[in-house]
């Protein structure tokens, strides 16, 4: 399996300062490049201590004897191809990489799932049968099926009017679900102000919570992990309706100037 590099990991600094206690500054330099580039790679590099001599801005020789004197500590492993890589580093990357798979598996069932609702759903049903065997006509006077209201998960594409209790509480279900939350966070009512503040599912909530879980490297507890960017799509995204609005009505205006 192929994997992406991680631009973000946990560094816990009491960890990280007790491991490198008693290290001189430089091999403490060496050894936080060494783990920077095993996260951005997202695995084992190279034993390449030209390129480390550059980005650490010392002779070939020196990165050298850095790497080998963190291989002789321990603190970095080399593996049976001969590549360098961290045990901790390592264990983050695999608990990354599951994480991802699990949620593409979480958002396909989801998926899966709505339609086979709406498929059975004893509406849906009903209509298919009363059209069956009619022309055109007659389907054309048939009201479009309501959505399955019981189906908590179903697309909230029509959710954009007034803020109701029961369209926070299925935003707030669907951003929970997308995000794989399984215990509530404590911020749950930050759902509530988005929308109150002009933020709409399809324009705001949605693209931001869709992108942000997509690139996570770690999982997502709180609703704050997607505000800060929520609020500055409602001024993003409105200035770009605005642009769009002024050119479609620039283009009417030449066509009628022509007319």
């Amino acid at each position: 399996m192929s994997r992406e590099g991680m631009a973000w990991y946990p560094r816990y600094a009491s960890d990280y300062i007790t491991a490198v206690a008693g290290m001189p500054f430089e091999l403490q330099g060496c050894y936080a490049l060494l783990l920077d580039l095993i996260y951005d790679r997202g695995g084992p590099i190279e034993n390449d201590p030209q390129r480390f001599g550059k980005l650490g801005s010392c002779s070939t020789r020196k990165a050298g004897q850095l790497v080998a004197a963190l291989i002789g500590m321990g603190k970095i492993r080399v593996t049976e191809d001969g590549l360098l890589t961290n045990f901790r580093a390592e264990k983050t990357i695999e608990i990354r990489e599951k994480t991802r798979t699990n949620r593409a598996k979480n958002r396909e069932k989801v998926g899966k799932n709505s339609l086979e609702n709406r498929a059975t759903s004893p509406k849906n049903k009903t209509l298919a049968e009363n059209l069956s065997g009619h022309g055109d006509a007659i389907r054309a006077r048939v009201p479009e099926p309501e959505p399955d209201k019981e189906y908590i998960y179903q697309p909230l594409e029509s959710l954009t009017g007034e803020v109701t209790d029961e369209l926070i509480q299925r935003v707030t279900s669907w951003v929970m679900k997308t995000a794989s939350m399984v215990v509530p966070p404590n911020d749950l009512p930050l759902v509530g102000s988005w929308l109150r503040r002009g933020a709409t599912f399809e324009r705001h909530i949605k693209p931001v919570v869709a992108d942000m879980v997509g690139t996570s490297a770690g999982p997502i507890r709180s609703m704050r992990y997607f505000d800060a960017k929520i609020i500055a799509s409602l001024t993003t995204v409105d200035v770009k309706r605005e642009q769009e609005d002024r050119f479609i009505d620039n283009v009417l205006k030449f066509h009628g100037a022509r007319k």
